[in-house]
């Protein structure tokens, strides 16, 4: 489990101590910042379906993290077009679904553009980015908004609908852009996780450790994330999970177990690990939310919300002829 720690010291000490960084790297928001593609040995064969020339090709635009979370400068020379194409259709799809209101939320800028949430037709609601600025269009109805104001429309909480996603292939994006990124000589421990990737596998029983999530308060910027990869020292003294995922875009950070059988033997003994939460740099004192993240269903989600709520520094209303029903500043 992941458990609460007061001192953010303490758990820095706790990761250096158990975990190296074979991985890092964080996309600035400036276009100056030069691509980063990722090769690996030659002749080229894909890491996932591991397959080469002539029986796939290798001409698409592999992109390591997906361009949903704003990432336009980390990519994949070696996943095929066959895989890419595979991912896309099928667990990205999921993970889209389920993150949606966040990226909305994070002002995250994907292929086309910031999400925007509307429903109830012609005369419905509306919620939708623009840089650092909300505009919601309240609607005629009442009843079918998805956010409530304060009465000086300073505070506004905002319950968003996800479009239907299955948990567990949430889960699979998160350990797909793992071991994307992941260096060969770490990768070749992983065949087992990469099998259970690529497979119809649709159960959660091959997660055993804890994964957990962050929601901030302060967005990164809107061209920006950061993703690192952690795996365990040999000579770690502590009883830890072998590998980590940071992903940090938006309002969100993640911090999720990638498991590895080849290294994780230990774990057959039922005894709790657990782990103190990631000290994220920077978000100490902003943190809105921490818990742990269960991924590990296998039945599609219908209905499923996400609620956060927003204090606004400065809001414009509008009447109802005017274009935003209601503006705010991100704090």
């Amino acid at each position: 489990m992941i458990t609460e720690v007061d001192d953010g010291m303490a758990a820095r000490a706790f990761y250096l101590r158990n975990y190296r960084v074979p991985f890092t790297f964080e996309q600035i928001d400036s276009p100056n910042q030069e691509k980063r593609t990722l090769t690996g040995p030659e002749p080229r064969r894909c890491r996932f379906c591991d397959r080469g020339v002539p029986a796939v090709t290798f001409r698409d635009v592999a992109h390591a993290v997906p361009e949903s979370i704003g990432n336009r400068r980390l990519f994949s020379a070696y996943e095929c077009d066959t895989c890419n194409r595979f991912f896309g259709s099928g667990i990205e799809n999921h993970f889209g679904n389920w993150s949606k209101p966040h990226r909305l939320l994070g002002g995250r800028i994907g292929k086309k553009g910031i999400p925007t949430f509307k429903g109830g037709g012609p005369s419905g609601w509306r919620i939708e980015r623009k840089g650092n600025r909300f505009e919601v269009v309240a609607g005629e109805s009442e009843d079918d908004r998805p956010f409530t104001t304060s009465e000086d429309h300073h505070v506004v909480v905002l319950t968003l609908p996800r479009d239907p996603y299955v948990p567990i292939d949430v889960l699979k994006t998160f350990v797909k852009m793992a071991l994307s990124v992941m260096p060969d000589d770490e990768l070749a421990h992983f065949g087992e996780t990469r099998d259970w990737l690529m497979g119809e596998a649709t159960d959660g029983e091959f997660i055993r450790n804890p994964s957990g999530e962050w929601v901030v308060a302060t967005s990164t910027p809107a061209d920006s994330f950061a993703i690192h990869l952690l795996t365990r020292r040999p000579d770690a003294p502590d009883r830890v999970p072998y590998a980590f995922l940071l992903l940090s875009y938006g309002v969100q950070r993640f911090q999720v177990n990638i498991p590895c059988s080849a290294r994780d033997e230990l774990y057959e003994v039922d005894v709790p690990i657990e782990l103190p939460p990631f000290p994220w740099p920077g978000a100490a004192e902003d943190v809105l939310h921490a818990g742990e993240l269960d991924l590990s269903g296998s039945e599609r989600m219908t209905g499923d919300k996400a609620q956060v709520t927003y204090r606004f520094e400065t809001v414009e209303v509008s009447e109802p002829d005017q274009k935003p029903a209601a503006g705010g500043q991100v704090d």
